[in-house]
């Protein structure tokens, strides 16, 4: 491998770590997360500690959990972000049937529309798996444009 190709891979590699987009993705989520009354800060769930995790103040709270996703490298096509994902959801829906929470909001900010358009489907599969509705209702996750770079894919 030549020295410009194996410095253009470290150089995207360690600008993935780095995230720069990442970081404005989620923190665009946590925006609009605080927006709709979602404020208060939980550390993790079991499966691990997505970007955001807030509730609200009542108890049981509702809670908002989130993930903020660069579609240059993290779509729902990626097998390790749609496992990773797929375990918010199941523990969001295990906390709900323990009764640790009302229920809330699943949420992906992502920065292309293609990117949205494509977690939507996946998403519905997942929270339909883990056995999610909405007064009975099957999962139908929508998405809001915050700006033309920053989507929330949401239910």
């Amino acid at each position: 491998m030549d020295k410009q190709l194996l410095d253009e891979i470290l150089e995207r590699v360690l600008g993935e770590a780095a995230g720069t987009e990442h970081e404005r993705l989620k923190a665009a989520l946590i925006t609009w997360a605080k927006a709709r009354g979602y404020h208060v800060s939980f550390s993790r769930l079991t499966s691990g500690i997505p970007d955001v995790l807030l509730g609200t103040d009542e108890g049981p709270t509702y809670l908002c959990v989130g993930d903020a996703k660069d579609s240059a490298n993290e779509t729902a096509d990626v097998f390790a972000t749609w496992e990773r994902i797929r375990g918010y959801v199941r523990d969001f829906a295990g906390l709900i049937r323990e009764k640790r929470t009302r229920g809330g909001v699943l949420a992906i900010a992502t920065n292309t529309m293609a990117a949205a358009q494509r977690w939507v489907p996946f998403l519905n599969a997942m929270a339909e798996s883990a056995r999610l509705s909405e007064g009975g209702n099957p999962p139908n996750f929508t998405i809001a444009t915050v700006d033309a770079q920053t989507l929330i894919v949401w239910w």
